[in-house]
């Protein structure tokens, strides 16, 4: 659902990802969906809603490079 007038800020993209706004150009109702680039993994939420406040109910994530874990026997 989405509310009238209602819009929050453009969400900034993480550093070494990217946003994709679904929805009406951030309105309330909207939901952002981060991504990171191959080899990096979201730390944080993936996904946020644009809420009736005009704020975004989580933070942008980070995207971290990826660690290889390696067992020694």
């Amino acid at each position: 659902m989405f509310f009238s007038g209602i819009q929050c800020d453009e969400p900034a993209a993480p550093e070494f990802g990217s946003v994709l706004v679904v929805g009406r150009n951030s309105a309330a109702g909207s939901r952002a969906i981060f991504t990171c680039k191959e080899g990096r993994e979201v730390v944080g939420s993936a996904t946020s809603k644009c809420l009736e406040t005009g704020e975004w109910s989580f933070p942008p994530p980070k995207c971290e490079r990826k660690c290889d874990i390696i067992f020694w026997k």
